[in-house]
């Protein structure tokens, strides 16, 4: 994969990253974030989750790829947006958090 300049990446738990990967400027992808509770947010706690990008993928400047985000093949992610969840093939996608749109 290629990758622009500043791209952060926690890597608590597993990212895999396809072939023919594209990730632009200042892209964070994490697998980890804290507990909802307040009580174990101030003891550290957190949680990590796998992330997967497939091949073909075109993530744009700014964008951040939440703990457990599964964005399958051949789909471009416009810039800004806010990944969690699963993103289906092909699609187009932009947004917080990131949706389908039409092009």
């Amino acid at each position: 994969f290629r990758a622009g300049r500043n791209l952060k990446v926690i890597d608590c738990n597993e990212i895999e990253i396809g072939d023919n990967v594209v990730i632009g400027d200042n892209v964070g992808i994490y697998t980890s974030s804290h507990a909802r509770d307040p009580k174990l947010r101030a003891g550290h706690w957190c949680s990590e989750q796998p992330v997967r990008i497939g091949s073909g993928v075109v993530i744009d400047g700014n964008c951040v790829v939440l703990p457990g985000a599964v964005i399958e093949d051949d789909v471009w992610i416009r810039p800004g947006s806010v990944v969690r969840g699963r993103i289906e093939a092909g699609s187009v996608c932009a947004g917080t958090p990131a949706g389908k749109v039409e092009e």
